[in-house]
């Protein structure tokens, strides 16, 4: 279990790589500065991996080599702007997703690579599982057990902590729960995704809540900021 103490932590949420937002790097890099944030913490779902869904492909989907090849490459940004910085990931469903395939297959996973090596990531990249990312009292986790408007509120009562979330890409924002006496306040963070407009994002075209755009800032483990991309570039 990582902890750290007294930290302001960049949040990025759900970038979908290779299908994140034309802004989304200038954007994180900016909210870093502004902050003079201390840590840096991804929700998961770095890369999209369409090609490994167990749902129908959509016709422009490319194969499997080209599709990580254009991942990793959207990746290389964040590399360069945060340059021998730590990340932390969180374990999510897409990145997840050739483990699960390979289970699927009954292919034991001494023969797949873990995430380091195949997302051709620096030594300061780390990933971690639901429960073991913690950053002074406030767990990280992806949420995609959570779903819905109130999904991050969910997770912060039933981790009876504060929690924050990415996954819900429609939702973002953060609420405060309060027990009896000062010390029993908790929060529950969405925060939103990076993704642009995309085909890989078709199959949600007719649903009324479209993504919601941003990052987020979590300071000393006791308040949460949810950072509307729009607050810097008002055309998006």
């Amino acid at each position: 279990m990582l902890q750290w103490s007294i930290a302001t932590v960049l949040h990025i949420p759900d970038l979908h790589e290779p299908h994140s937002h034309e802004r989304a790097y200038e954007f994180l890099e900016q909210v870093y500065k502004d902050y003079k944030c201390d840590k840096i913490v991804c929700a998961g779902d770095e890369v999209d991996l369409h090609t490994l869904s167990r749902f129908p492909k959509h016709y422009l989907s490319p194969g499997q080599d080209s599709e990580i090849h254009q991942a990793l490459k959207g990746l290389e940004d964040l590399k360069k702007i945060f340059q021998a910085k730590e990340i932390s990931f969180c374990v999510s469903n897409h990145t997840s997703r050739p483990f699960r395939v390979a289970e699927l297959m009954g292919l034991s996973r001494y023969f797949l690579k873990e995430y380091r090596e195949w997302l051709e990531a620096p030594p300061e990249w780390t990933w971690y599982y639901d429960g073991e990312l913690i950053v002074d009292n406030v767990m990280y986790i992806h949420g995609d057990h959570y779903s819905g408007q109130y999904g991050h509120i969910k997770a912060a009562m039933k981790n009876r902590r504060s929690t924050v979330i990415g996954h819900i890409h429609a939702h973002a924002g953060v609420q405060y729960l309060n027990g009896w006496g000062k010390d029993n306040q908790i929060f529950g963070l969405n925060g939103g995704c990076l993704i642009g407009e995309s085909w890989a994002f078709d199959y949600a075209r007719k649903q009324p809540d479209k993504p919601t755009i941003g990052c987020s800032i979590i300071q000393n483990g006791h308040s949460g900021i949810f950072i509307p991309m729009r607050t810097y570039y008002e055309d998006v």
